[in-house]
């Protein structure tokens, strides 16, 4: 059943279907949170909750999805040897009732369940998707595409512009359950809003409207999209298990008897200096690698460059696993035992596909660095920094200290995209067999490179971060991005981020 869930259920499911994370809702829900402030537009984030959401779903409605989703008959009576004739008996003082028959609700424990409560409940998200009156957000650079609602199994959180969309929302909600049995908790369902909502009269809606630490799939999110809370959480959990950090004197207890045992086996006076920490490694814990061959400051600079304000969040995430060395490259994922072998896809090329590799070393990396060599040399000092492997990908170097914020920023923009083409290209290849020749690659990076600088320079919204909006306007005439326009730009025109 996962293997054709991908085919019947929509992109906004992250649960139980194959190949989707709930991190890819999160990352979209929160640039959602962010381009609502940047572009100053409104954005309300409702969190539906339902009652007991796995036991409320009628079995008659489940079957009845299923036969609708084209699933074959003999696919369903076997489902039907799980559920038909289903009954329990209560204990009551000792003694057990006659049977009640059960016709509602998933097994728990289950590995069929999850799958089961996602057919489902998707009827409930294409209902919300598809209704006029609900107006979802429209995503910049998609060509027209709008997000409307975002699901991880019982977890619906609809994104919409107005109170109207609320209202309809929730109604239609709860006409969902009357044929599926579900029941929507209006008292524990939230909302947040953010943008400009001054003057707008939210007070008939029966929803719990949250001011901050909105929680969302078990993280929370403030007015600004961001979640340092969940930092302060997991900080207040972990310290009181760290042996010697909460009074219990663990650690250092062990250490000062280790000392005087010491001391007194041998009398002679020891050179050297004790670790402030004995050093603890963890065999079940996979090691964070730091970042190699860099002094300290240049790694802080690492650091702060994955971060850039300039930066589009998705190229903030791409710079922050590439730092790491966790992007899902076939080395990476090989040495956790999740793809079958480590060698690079590109046809002809043997070595092992480590991050390095991908961007740097690979042939088709190579060439794409030459090719687009003429977009980030304007950017480099003179006589000064020479592109390498460190400034390409971590953004520092010898040379830089001489270029100002700005000239830093357009080349390392210029530098991002280089590496998000290479990614993506490497994608197509691994996922749809698709082979991006040089020249497509080059297009794409001066595409990307003059939606950046139209973000920049152009005319946005004025937001609080007007200076470096997070993403394109999509309706910008012109932008490679707006629907209509053209998916690639002349060679021609002038990709280099200048400063005013």
């Amino acid at each position: 059943m996962s293997t054709v869930l991908k085919d019947v259920i929509h992109p906004d499911q992250a649960c139980a279907v194959p190949g989707r994370k709930i991190t890819d809702s999160l990352i979209l829900i929160r640039d959602a949170i962010c381009y609502a402030r940047d572009r100053n537009i409104r954005l309300v984030v409702l969190n539906l909750d339902f009652e007991k959401a796995f036991d409320r779903i009628s079995h008659q409605f489940l079957f009845k999805v299923l036969e609708k989703m084209g699933f074959p008959g003999r696919f369903i009576a076997w489902v039907g040897l799980l559920y038909n004739h289903m009954v329990s008996r209560i204990v009551v003082n000792g003694h057990l009732s006659k049977n009640v028959n059960i016709h509602s609700g998933v097994r728990q424990g289950c590995p069929l369940s999850p799958l089961l409560y996602v057919v489902c409940i998707e009827p409930l998200a294409q209902i919300l998707r598809r209704d006029k009156w609900i107006k979802g957000l429209d995503l910049p650079g998609t060509g027209g595409l709008t997000a409307t609602c975002v699901l991880y199994m019982d977890d619906v959180t609809l994104l919409a512009t107005d109170v109207l969309s609320i209202r309809r929302a929730m109604d239609l909600t709860d006409w969902y359950g009357r044929a599926s049995g579900a029941k929507l908790n209006r008292n524990k369902s939230e909302a947040q809003l953010f943008g400009p909502w001054d003057g707008v009269d939210t007070g008939r809606l029966d929803v719990d409207f949250k001011e901050t630490n909105f929680k969302i799939l078990g993280v929370k999110f403030d007015k600004e999209g961001g979640g340092r809370d969940n930092w302060t959480d997991m900080l207040g959990k972990s310290t009181p298990k760290v042996p010697g950090t909460a009074g219990e004197g663990g650690v250092l207890l062990s250490v000062g008897v280790q000392v005087g045992a010491l001391e007194e086996k041998n009398c002679e006076e020891k050179t050297g200096k004790w670790r402030k920490r004995p050093p603890r490694p963890s065999p079940d814990r996979e090691p964070v690698s730091p970042v190699p061959g860099l002094t300290l400051r240049e790694a802080k600079q690492a650091w702060r460059n994955a971060s850039h304000p300039a930066l589009q969040n998705r190229h903030k995430d791409l710079s922050w696993m590439v730092a790491h060395e966790i992007l899902p490259v076939r080395a990476v994922m090989h040495s956790r035992g999740m793809a079958k072998n480590p060698i690079c896809p590109r046809s002809g090329c043997n070595s092992p596909e480590t991050v390095r590799h991908l961007l740097w070393e690979c042939g088709a990396a190579r060439d794409l660095w030459a090719k687009t060599g003429p977009l980030y040399f304007p950017c480099l000092p003179a006589g000064g920094a020479q592109i390498g492997y460190q400034l390409a990908i971590l953004g520092v170097g010898r040379g830089l200290k001489d270029l100002t914020a700005q000239e830093f920023t357009s080349l390392w923009l210029t530098l991002n995209v280089i590496k998000d083409a290479i990614w993506a290209t490497r994608n197509l290849l691994v996922g749809k067999r698709v082979t991006v020749p040089l020249h497509a690659c080059e297009l794409k990076v001066t595409s990307m490179l003059q939606g950046y600088r139209a973000t920049i320079f152009g005319r946005g919204g004025r937001g609080r971060t007007g200076r470096v909006p997070a993403a394109t306007d999509p309706g910008r005439p012109g932008s490679p991005l707006s629907p209509g326009g053209d998916d690639f730009l002349d060679k021609d025109s002038p990709p280099v981020l200048y400063k005013r």
